[in-house]
């Protein structure tokens, strides 16, 4: 019998035939000037989340970086996984993502006002090649769930994907406003995710689409990935990591170790990293089995 997982399938892997590609297309953008009581509440929000920043010196204070708001999805005829992408700002990622945990009524009201920005966020299981899943223990220190098991995620970096001719100081506000769909490549903004959290580079691993997820507490959609290392996890620890103060310890688990960990401690875990570690194990057995 299946075990229960706190994520929920949005596409699942076996509805995605070719995992190399991802169609990217149009979205609508997020927009809340018809719900002024909305938008002013998120702003009341995004003052209390700020107000102690600030008092902190964070130089993360009212940042409020590009996102993307994910509008449309499906498979298509060929198997090819489609999405239509808007532009977003991290504010209301932010301010839903945590009104979600802290102040369910809160986010209930925005929920049932159909202003919920559905902000796209990928996550990518890895296998190392000595066979074991790799489970990044989040730090303390991170502001959204800490001291839980995930595998690498985040979410796509648009600044990345602006035509060449933005000037550099105007990458991030052109981003905030519009997208280039042509230009986007999730493929990469997962192997930035990669490279930051691992320090794998691009040529030391295979990587593959599985399909989409969620929390259904957060309704963020999660783009599911997986890849299989062609270092072992000794090699990959030994890498330098951009972004290793996010992680508090690595692990590597058998998958079966793996599995047995999710279900016995189900509250020790990212929602969308079990669903993406489920998914290598679903994908794998199939093309075992194949």
């Amino acid at each position: 019998m299946e075990i229960q997982r706190p994520y929920e399938w949005l596409v699942r892997p076996d509805a995605v035939k070719d995992r190399s590609r991802i169609d990217v297309r149009q979205g609508i953008k997020f927009d809340l000037s018809d719900r002024p009581d909305i938008a002013a509440l998120i702003d009341a929000e995004w003052e209390l989340f700020n107000q102690p920043l600030r008092e902190k010196g964070s130089r993360w204070a009212d940042v409020s970086n590009p996102r993307y708001t994910l509008s449309r999805y499906e498979v298509n005829q060929e198997g090819v996984l489609s999405v239509a992408l808007g532009p977003l700002e991290y504010k209301y990622m932010a301010m839903t993502h945590d009104l979600a945990l802290t102040k369910p009524e809160v986010f209930e009201t925005i929920k049932a006002a159909g202003k919920l920005p559905y902000t796209v966020g990928v996550s990518c299981a890895i296998k190392t090649a000595d066979g074991l899943m790799l489970v990044l223990e989040r730090s303390a220190a991170v502001s959204a769930l800490p001291n839980l098991y995930h595998v690498v995620g985040g979410y796509p970096h648009p600044e990345a994907f602006v035509p060449p001719n933005i000037p550099l100081e105007g990458r991030m506000d052109w981003a905030k406003k519009q997208i280039d769909p042509k230009r986007i490549n999730l493929f990469e903004a997962v192997r930035m995710q990669i490279r930051a959290e691992t320090g794998l580079g691009s040529g030391t691993y295979q990587m593959w689409v599985a399909g989409i997820a969620h929390d259904p507490r957060i309704l963020e959609p999660e783009i599911i990935f997986c890849a299989n290392a062609s270092l072992t996890l000794a090699e990959v620890l030994k890498l330098p990591k951009p972004s290793g103060w996010e992680t508090k310890q690595f692990h590597g688990w058998t998958p079966r170790d793996t599995g047995r960990i999710m279900a016995e401690q189900p509250d020790r875990w990212v929602a969308v990293g079990m669903a993406a570690l489920d998914a290598h194990r679903m994908i794998y057995e199939t093309e075992k089995k194949g």
